[in-house]
């Protein structure tokens, strides 16, 4: 969840309009996320039975999916296109 919420508020807290509850921002946020997780987690464990052959869906592409949207998003310049590129992750 930390690198969701970094590509959600970080430029937000990084604006410089002179916001002096960013922090709130973050906060809420970040709480956002957390219910979310823990409410979806809570769903898969009481019904994640139900579901049987989910192989062939995808589901798993969906994670790399949204990390990849939430960094393109934030890749606003030339220098951050070329860095993002780049960068190789062991």
């Amino acid at each position: 969840m930390t690198d969701q919420i970094y590509a959600l508020v970080e430029r937000r807290y990084g604006a410089k309009d002179g916001g002096a509850a960013k922090h709130w921002y973050v906060f809420a946020s970040s709480a956002t996320l957390f219910v979310a997780w823990a409410v979806s987690s809570y769903v898969g464990f009481e019904f994640g039975d139900v579901l049987k052959d989910v192989d062939g869906v995808g589901l798993d592409f969906a994670i790399y999916a949204t990390l990849v949207a939430l960094a393109a998003s934030s890749m606003d310049n030339v220098r951050s296109i070329v860095v993002g590129l780049t960068t190789r992750r062991a």
